[in-house]
């Protein structure tokens, strides 16, 4: 299938919702339906809007400040839903009438955040992700080129882990590689091999083991573990 995105990126990088000029996201989304239904209609081919992170965009935070491109999103939105094949570019109507169906599709952390009404039944459809062992284990091979074995071991390790866990296992064992090289260098030489213009630093991450992996996680989970009994995710 060949899909169109909404804004060619995730709402939340985009941040459409809190364009300068008042009107303009809700827009830009009715623009980018009539391209992908007349790329259906004209040239057959299945297309379909992809809303990233709609939560990050639309979604309601404590503290945070509701805006007329918020409201016009979102009622941009419930229009499609309820009259997929009437829409509007400012005043006017399509000309000739309906227009082509188009499927929306959006993705999201915490649909809980998001306006109650675009949720219901009729207008969204709710499809939880739930990936399996198996899926997990084929997603963390292709994290970190291991075999299939070492990643089984490794998701028994963290069995109720989601899977960003697992990419952040990744991220804490470039963060080692990082500090092994300033005790290498020394406190004092970080500045010279950063700063200038003929400084380049160039770290080839070494393929970690399991042992090495488990040791991030625990790290991480004991950090986890750490935020939830100070109760900082709260604040």
């Amino acid at each position: 299938e060949e899909c169109l995105n909404v804004l060619r990126d995730s709402v939340s990088h985009l941040n459409f919702p809190k364009d300068e000029v008042a009107g303009l996201p809700g827009l830009r989304i009715r623009d980018r339906y009539l391209e992908a239904a007349s790329m259906m209609h004209n040239q057959g081919k299945p297309t379909c809007l992809i809303v990233n992170d709609i939560d990050a965009g639309l979604g309601r935070f404590k503290g945070a400040q509701m805006t007329v491109n918020n409201q016009n999103v979102q009622g941009t939105l419930m229009n499609l839903c309820d009259n997929p094949e009437q829409v509007s570019l400012g005043k006017d109507w399509v000309e000739g009438g309906a227009v082509t169906r188009v499927p929306i599709v959006v993705t999201a952390n915490d649909l809980s955040t998001v306006y109650a009404p675009l949720l219901r039944d009729g207008r969204m459809d709710k499809f939880y992700w739930e990936p399996t062992d198996e899926e997990l284990t084929q997603m963390l091979c292709g994290l970190f080129d291991l075999d299939s074995a070492t990643c089984r071991s490794l998701l028994a390790e963290f069995p109720r882990q989601p899977l960003d866990f697992f990419g952040a296992i990744k991220s804490r064992l470039a963060d080692w590689e990082v500090r092994d090289w300033i005790r290498r260098v020394g406190y004092e030489g970080v500045g010279a091999q950063l700063a200038g213009p003929t400084s380049r630093v160039s770290l080839e991450l070494h393929a970690a083991g399991l042992e090495e992996m488990v040791a991030a996680g625990r790290e991480l989970a004991a950090e986890q573990q750490h935020v939830l009994s100070n109760n900082l995710a709260r604040e």
